[in-house]
């Protein structure tokens, strides 16, 4: 891998303990004048270079709940010729809920708030 270049229309926030400490890391403010009429604004712009003995790269990203998005990752291989690959990620409203059919005897035996009122 020679470069990943990331792209988000909706606001991620790039944390560092789950990333590769050999790749360096870019990042910038996106400048409106370069969104596309009928699209929504770009909020990350942000570029992985790797080293030369890099050959896989690991990054972590957190989600805004209840913002909705896309996340366009274009991966460049190092070589001649140079190759991309375009991969493309919907980022869903509710990205941190998942749902539950069925708790466990674990989950029920948790505490749970209690909220009294008295008077």
């Amino acid at each position: 891998i020679d470069l990943v270049h990331l792209r988000s229309s909706s606001s991620l926030d790039l944390l560092e303990d789950g990333a590769d400490a050999t790749a360096v890391v870019s990042t910038c403010e996106p400048d409106p004048r370069h969104d596309l009429p009928g699209k929504p604004p770009t909020k990350l712009l942000a570029t992985f270079r790797c080293q030369d003995d890099q050959h896989a790269l690991r990054f972590c990203v957190r989600t805004v709940e209840g913002e909705p998005g896309d996340l366009r990752c274009v991966v460049v291989a190092r070589g001649q010729p140079k190759i991309g690959r375009v991969v493309d990620f919907r980022v869903p409203a509710l990205s941190l809920h998942r749902r539950v059919h069925e708790l466990t005897a674990a989950q029920l035996a948790r505490p749970k708030n209690i909220l009294t009122l008295e008077g």
